[in-house]
């Protein structure tokens, strides 16, 4: 289940990343300041979880634990300053809040090195 789950959220982050760089107004009412960080930070992410499901590293998924937090936080933030409509709470579900227990459930196997 571990690689494969994992695997899967590589694959999940990448098509995120592409979607953002061609058709980025498909999610965003107006581009953030920072969308180039946003989108290599969504590649970033999914590249650690593209090593975790080769090499399980507990504190690389620890990290990415800790972005998908962020990106629910970040998903108010966003709605706040205009870049995000509240009829889309349906990002930070799936983006964010349906990985969570998958990932916490990986982080308490014992496959860590």
């Amino acid at each position: 289940m571990t690689r494969g789950v994992l695997s899967v959220a590589a694959l999940y982050n990448a098509a995120w990343v592409v979607l953002l760089l061609l058709r980025p107004e498909l999610v965003l009412l107006k581009t953030p300041p920072l969308f180039e960080a946003l989108i290599a930070g969504i590649g970033l992410v999914g590249v650690a979880f593209a090593v975790c499901a080769v090499k399980p590293r507990r504190s690389l998924l620890g990290l990415t634990i800790l972005a998908k937090l962020g990106g629910v936080a970040s998903f108010a933030i966003a709605v706040n300053l205009g870049y995000l409509a509240w009829s889309q709470w349906w990002m930070p579900v799936v983006n964010d809040l349906v990985w969570l227990p998958l990932l916490v459930r990986i982080w308490n196997q014992e496959v860590w090195s």
